[in-house]
């Protein structure tokens, strides 16, 4: 029943016992929420109430107009976080553009969930005092209208991810026709799938072969949502039709149970570790970000991460010749060329799926080290996987860890490459280690690394 007395911040009747937006959204600006991607402008506003949500979004729409469509329609999408989405929604009204409409009108059918049904018909009702009507009459029901599927994966856990993307996950697995399976793959973003197998187990089975497992010597591994599993599958999946190579026979008989539902598709699912209650409180911790390139030498792993020498090999004498020409340049000019040659070699760094991939594998791991019991590297790694937002290659530039591991890829590089001793640094590298020495100190050069003219 509504208060008689009181309205929220949309205009409308405030429930009862709904406190007036003076908590955490009514303080965020519209600068805050602008060119957020929807993922951090949900974490922003998570701990909102429904109305201080709402209040945010309805600001930001109208402090910003049509530019917010991008980031209220994403939130529109995000079925894991009903009040955000509803918010999102109803705050698409104050959006005045034909494409605002059609989304409101899309939420406002008999088959969408109440509130979101709700919300839609309210955004709808102040566009149309706008002039502004959806320009399809029955909008087709919301994906998320659909009725949920028969969860086929029991339990699904996962290991840490090299660079490529490559990870093992094992499944206990429910076949609809004949009982519980153990499913071993192995994947990769490049590769695709390049194992799958399955065994017949019960739930006790699976979890004697999970304490053998983490009785081995450097075995991590960390329990991943059915859905995330899923994905991982798939991406693995289209990855190996994209290189034409062919998928197990094992995975056929599980093809159906591990699809991708029709819900799934539309968004790919945050990395898990988003959600843990760690992310909360490092999002902005920059003392954590700062220490991020210790990785490298606290988790061997990660040092896999360097691309391969053969693409880095061209730029690292293109670093070389900048100072080598003809011409003596100013220190700016040198610094501008040498800068744009490690923007290349970050965009190798950076590995399958560009930044999204890379933050994502961070991401992960990060899930990995902290369910392992190694907080310290576990807490930078998901330091690092959050402030790589946006993830995009301009952001990943100015990354403290991808910038790392661009240096020591182009110190490689240049140490492969057989200069004289005492000059440049020496490079002695396996998959598990990699040690750096450099020429005596009093050599300045905009990268941080110590090279020659």
């Amino acid at each position: 029943m509504n208060s008689p007395t009181s309205q929220d911040t949309a205009g409308r009747p405030a429930a009862v016992g709904t406190a007036c937006p003076a908590g955490p959204a009514a303080t965020i600006e519209p600068e805050q929420l602008h060119e957020l991607t929807p993922p951090a402008a949900a974490a922003l506003l998570e701990p909102a109430s429904p109305d201080e949500a709402l209040a945010a979004l309805r600001r930001y729409a109208r402090a910003y107009g049509e530019a917010v469509f991008r980031l209220l329609s994403g939130l529109a999408e995000r079925g894991t976080a009903p009040v955000l989405q509803a918010a999102a929604i109803e705050a698409l009204g104050d959006v005045r553009i034909q494409q605002a409409a059609d989304l409101a009108a899309k939420w406002s059918t008999d088959r969408a969930p109440k509130e979101l049904r709700k919300a839609a018909r309210r955004a709808l009702l102040k566009l149309g005092q706008q002039g502004i009507r959806p320009a399809v009459e029955h909008a087709p029901a919301p994906p998320t209208a659909a009725a949920p599927r028969r969860e086929r994966i029991r339990r699904a856990m996962m290991s840490l991810a090299s660079g490529r993307g490559g990870r093992g996950l094992y499944l206990l697995l429910d076949h609809p026709t004949s009982g519980a399976y153990l499913v071993r793959a192995v994947i990769s973003q490049v590769e695709g799938l390049e194992r799958f197998e399955a065994a017949e187990s019960s739930a006790r089975q699976f979890e004697r072969f999970l304490e053998q497992e983490r009785a081995r010597e450097g075995a991590a591994w960390a329990e991943i949502p059915p859905a995330y599993a899923r994905y991982l599958i798939a991406e693995a999946v289209e990855a190996s039709r994209a290189t034409g190579r062919g998928l197990p026979p094992a995975h056929h008989t599980f093809r159906d149970a591990l699809a991708v539902g029709e819900d799934e598709q539309r968004v790919p699912p945050l990395p898990p570790a988003f959600d843990d209650d760690e992310a909360r409180g490092l999002r902005y911790r920059s003392d954590l970000v700062d220490e991020t390139d210790a990785l490298l030498e606290e988790r061997p792993e990660i040092v896999t991460w360097l691309p391969p020498l053969e693409p880095i090999e061209p730029l690292a004498a293109e670093w070389r010749r900048v100072a080598r020409g003809p011409l003596t340049l100013p220190p700016a000019v040198l610094a501008q060329r040498r800068e744009a040659v490690m923007d290349h070699i970050v965009e190798h760094v950076l590995g399958p799926g560009g930044a999204e991939g890379f933050q994502r594998r961070l991401a992960d791991n990060a899930l990995v080290l902290l369910r392992s019991g190694d907080l310290r590297n576990g807490r930078r790694a998901l330091a690092a996987a959050l402030a790589l937002d946006p993830p995009t290659l301009e952001t990943a530039r100015r990354h403290p860890l991808v910038r790392a591991l661009a240096q020591r890829a182009l110190a490689l590089a240049l140490g492969s490459e057989g200069a004289e001793p005492g000059r440049l640094p020496l490079v002695e590298a396996d998959t598990q280690q990699t040690a750096i020495r450099q020429e005596p100190p009093g050599t300045v050069r905009p990268s941080g690394l110590i090279l020659p003219d």
